[in-house]
């Protein structure tokens, strides 16, 4: 009897595990967009070329973009070094090299998580973009 209860509580608890991370695999564009709103009240739009704006301020394509965490309340969105000023902002009147945005310390490993999804989802509709020689897109068997 000892056994079967085992069973059934390690097959509930993978049910619930595997529920779970499928579920958070499968938010679409415009769920992720949703969450980071209800989540944090900042407004994200997605164009058709993958330019992400916040809020009306700022606007920068998705494959130029580094998130990072900056201390517990700020996440920011920086350019790749390479791609020098790459966020445009109207704040500023010019481009600049990164923008942070504020949340509450319980919210920004969340919506840190959510933004990095959502380039994810960007970068795998879009692997043209990218310069790896090596990536499924623009290698080529000889």
């Amino acid at each position: 009897m000892k056994k079967s209860v085992l069973q059934y509580t390690f097959g509930s608890f993978f049910l619930f595990v595997a529920t779970n991370l499928l579920a958070a695999q499968s938010f679409t564009k415009v769920q992720t967009v949703d969450y980071i709103f209800t989540k944090s009240n900042y407004k994200v739009g997605i164009d058709t070329e993958g330019e992400i704006t916040i809020d009306e301020k700022v606007k920068f394509k998705y494959n130029n973009i580094v998130l990072s965490k900056q201390n517990e309340t700020e996440l920011e969105f920086r350019c790749k070094l390479e791609k020098g000023n790459c966020i445009d902002s109207k704040e500023a009147g010019r481009a600049i090299f990164s923008y942070k945005i504020k949340l509450d310390k319980d919210k920004l490993a969340n919506i840190y998580n959510a933004f990095d999804y959502l380039l994810t989802i960007l970068a795998k509709e879009r692997p043209e973009l990218t310069k790896d020689p090596f990536s499924p897109h623009n290698y080529k068997k000889q």
